[in-house]
Formats: C-alpha cells, structure tokens, sequence
C-alpha cells in the first residue's frame, strides 16, 4: 500500500486564495448578549451569571501561585457574559501573556484603587476597550479559553493598589472570594443597567 503525503507551503495568515486575512482587535468586533448582573447594596457584582462556580480558589495548597480564582458552570462556560465587578474605567483590554486577552477595569473602593482582571477571552470576545467607563453588572466580554487553559473558564483577579501602573509598580492580589460569595447572592439592582 503506498501513501502520499501532500505539503502545503502557505502561512497561517494567509488564505489559499492569497489573500492576507484580517485580524480584528480586542473589543470591536464581538456583541454583547444584553446579559447584566446583579449588583450588592455595597456596588460588587458576580463577574458572570450565578449557575457558575468556582472551581480552583485563590492560592490553594495545589495551587500557591494562583493569584484569582477560576469560574466555571456546568453545562459549559464557553460565551458565558463576563460582568464588571463594580464601576470603573477599563485601564487594559486585549492581548496579555499567559492570559489570551485580558480586562483590567481600574476601581476607587472608600478612596482605595482596587483593580478587577479578567483572563482567557478569545479576540471576540472582548466587549470593552481602554478608555471605556463600565457600570458594575455591565458585559464586557465572553468566557473562553485563550492562553494558558484548559477548557473554558473565567479568570478573576481583584488586586488592591492596581494590577498595573505607570511606573511599573503593582499592587497587592487580594483574595476575591468574600467579595464573589456576596455578590452571588446579590438581588436584581437596576444600576448595571444605566451604562
């Protein structure tokens, strides 16, 4: 029995027509799916919908380096809505090592700058771009599963002082879990909705 083996010599970013492809940026080519969350008295939300959980806590025995916590839902959590933790100006969206893409959304916590991350969305499903103003339960991306993952997932990081600043200083990883278990429990609020 013989075989062939056939080759072909053209690169990912170009069609077999020989059309380069394009590639759309972070935050302007995904929709949002009209999704928003709950928000607490105190101005937290669930940064996805409820049914999800989370499924490997922050700086665990297993896991001392993880910096956030992972969230998943059953059923799937691939294009689940990804929510704004509370108010605040989106400082990084796009692009980050380790993360696929990332959102970094810059808050003032009781005179406090804390910083929400949110890892592993696909290009599309970044909602949101640098410069944008967010309302707490508002969309601004998609669960996926870009960059160091293995299977769809919601990365989230609340870090106090700012994940990332100017003069390359940051902050201090803050464990986020309080915060989500009381957001979770949060009762419709119709803030999220005047964005």
């Amino acid at each position: 029995m013989r075989y062939r083996i056939y080759t072909m010599d053209v690169s990912v970013d170009q069609s077999l027509d020989g059309s380069k492809s394009q590639k759309a940026d972070p935050g302007t080519t995904g929709s949002a799916s009209g999704a928003t969350g709950n928000v607490t008295e105190d101005g937290w939300s669930y940064p996805t919908t409820t049914d999800g959980n989370i499924t490997s806590g922050f700086k665990t025995a297993a896991r001392p380096d993880h910096r956030g916590v992972d969230i998943t839902h059953s059923g799937g959590s691939l294009n689940k809505p990804i929510f704004a933790a509370r108010d605040g100006k989106v400082i990084a969206a796009g692009p980050a090592e380790g993360f696929g893409n990332w959102i970094i959304i810059r808050h003032q916590v009781d005179g406090k700058t804390i910083d929400s991350l949110y890892g592993h969305m696909y290009n599309d499903g970044v909602l949101v771009k640098q410069g944008d103003t967010v309302k707490a339960g508002q969309e601004i991306g998609k669960i996926g599963s870009d960059g160091q993952s293995t299977g769809p997932h919601l990365h989230f990081e609340l870090w106090d002082g700012g994940r990332i600043s100017d003069n390359g200083q940051v902050g201090k990883e803050t464990n986020p879990e309080p915060i989500l278990q009381k957001a979770k429990n949060a009762q419709p609020d119709n803030r999220s909705r005047d964005v």
